[in-house]
């Protein structure tokens, strides 16, 4: 009985895929590899003449030149590095390497399995940032991911979205309207109502500022499909109605002006101090 049962586990595991009895040893993982200042591997991209088949054939270009056994991901033009999918052998190759400042692993889907969040979030040396504000455009960069490395104490930048304001089709009846409550302190909303512009997109981070007598906010609209969907996005007008509450508390009395997504402007009036 005791040999049938070897038998039977033997037989089992001559059956598993090789991937499945092994896969401690070719299991990737991705790493961010950083190169020293003075390396002079990293290029800035022409960024006029970069579009998505050229960055991935700068990506395989590069991986040819430095001889990486396995497949770079993303180049980090500000940190001077990449991010590469490779197995432990072959990150421990690259920590021996001269040109090298570190290598660490990254944590897998950390940008997409963050939970979405108007507030920074911090874990496992990895920093997320929502949006970050520019004299042009109030959230132009959003989703700012960046690792800290104990080695250099620095963060370094992993990635970040520039998301410009996007155009809003209006048709009848659509547009922007404020609205006044009656309270006190008094409330103030924006009702957007506009189209999107094709089946496959979606209302993403609404951002607000405030500028003087100004609010400029700007409504966000992202992909609603992942990058490896099979979807087939139709050209076709997809309607949307947000309602978009302003941050009046504390300000004092007068008449304010709002512009959504840089052309959708009017005013609205606070007739006393709004503070309690």
């Amino acid at each position: 009985m005791h040999l049938l049962r070897i038998l039977l586990v033997a037989t089992f595991i001559i059956c598993l895929p090789i991937n499945a009895v092994f896969s401690q040893d070719i299991t990737k993982e991705s790493y961010v590899i950083l190169f020293r200042s003075d390396a002079g591997v990293i290029e800035l991209p022409n960024s006029e003449s970069v579009n998505e088949e050229s960055a991935d054939q700068r990506k395989a270009e590069l991986a040819a030149d430095l001889g990486v056994n396995g497949e770079i991901v993303a180049i980090l033009e500000a940190s001077n590095g990449i991010v590469v999918e490779m197995d432990t052998q072959e990150a421990e190759r690259w920590r021996k390497d001269d040109r090298v400042l570190s290598v660490e692993r990254s944590i897998e889907g950390s940008t997409l399995m963050e939970p979405q969040s108007d507030y920074p979030v911090y874990r496992d040396n990895i920093l997320t940032v929502p949006r970050v504000d520019t004299d042009e455009q109030p959230g132009l960069f959003q989703r700012g991911v960046l690792q800290y490395n104990e080695q250099t104490d620095a963060w370094h930048l992993l990635e970040f979205q520039i998301t410009p304001a996007p155009d809003i089709f209006l048709t009848d009846g659509d547009g922007v309207e404020p609205i006044v409550s009656d309270t006190f302190p008094t409330q103030v909303f924006l009702k957007v109502k506009g189209n999107l512009s094709d089946s496959c997109q979606a209302l993403g981070q609404i951002n607000q500022r405030l500028q003087d007598h100004r609010f400029e906010v700007i409504v966000h609209v992202v992909s609603s499909i992942s990058d490896d969907d099979s979807t087939v996005c139709m050209p076709v007008l997809v309607p949307f109605e947000k309602i978009v509450p302003l941050s009046v508390y504390g300000l004092s009395a007068g008449t304010y002006e709002y512009v959504v997504n840089g052309e959708h402007a009017g005013t609205f009036d606070l007739t006393n101090d709004n503070e309690l």
